[in-house]
């Protein structure tokens, strides 16, 4: 059963038995369910956070929280692009046939093996455990490692609004 069709029996029986509401959720992302109020909160949108409330070479010590409600700790900037790749594989979301993800024209986020399209290695290339996959870390800067996690998210037709940042 999809999260869509869960969510619809979840609250279907909520309105048979009389008790809590459809005030107990947050508003849905656009195109899938809401995220039970108790996961969601405090949380905002990928798309909206620039990394501005970390402290430069801070630890960045935050939840990725992705649509199905699968959480992710984030450690570092790496950690963004590496824990967003995992779910989409593990979800089926980024498979073989959407590889390798372009950050550009030459460069790859994601790929089998650590090269970019010029042949050139990837510059920080971090093995996802449990994939075959190798993802480029190497963004520069911490607002460029948003803008590829939200491409890597839009390759997969993953809407980046409905993953959040807590």
């Amino acid at each position: 059963m999809d999260a869509a069709a869960l969510f619809e029996n979840t609250m279907e029986l909520i309105r048979q038995r009389g008790v809590g509401g459809d005030a107990a959720y947050k508003a849905p992302p656009a195109g899938g369910a809401p995220l039970p109020a108790e996961i969601a909160e405090g949380g905002r949108p990928l798309t909206e956070w620039d990394m501005s409330d970390v402290p430069p070479r801070a630890r960045l010590n935050k939840t990725l929280v992705f649509p199905d409600g699968d959480t992710a700790r984030l450690k570092t900037q790496g950690d963004l692009l590496v824990e967003t790749t995992r779910w989409l594989w593990s979800k089926g979301h980024l498979t073989y046939g959407k590889l390798p993800v372009p950050s550009g024209p030459i460069r790859y986020i994601v790929n089998t093996d650590p090269f970019h399209s010029n042949g050139g290695r990837f510059v920080e290339a971090k093995e996802v455990e449990g994939t075959p996959l190798v993802v480029e870390t190497d963004t520069g800067d911490r607002e460029e490692a948003v803008r590829f996690t939200v491409k890597l998210l839009e390759h997969c037709r993953v809407d980046p609004s409905s993953v959040l940042v807590r």
